[in-house]
């Protein structure tokens, strides 16, 4: 590994849109090399993402 290389940590963090709180945090993906666009997306009250690169997550939305 080159010391000069600068590793990411992809952070996914859901908000509460009225209080503008943070209902709910995870590291997705650990010291990568690059972003990594396209790595959750929402359908019907589903959030799903893939986590770590190999499982594929699904989290219920939150109600108010």
């Amino acid at each position: 590994k080159n010391s000069e290389s600068v590793l990411l940590n992809n952070i996914l963090t859901v908000y509460n849109v009225n209080s503008n709180k943070p209902v709910y945090r995870e590291i997705i993906a650990q010291e990568v090399q690059a972003p990594s666009p396209g790595s959750f997306f929402v359908k019907n009250n589903l959030l799903l993402f893939i986590d770590h690169q190999t499982k594929l997550t699904a989290l219920e939305a939150w109600k108010p």
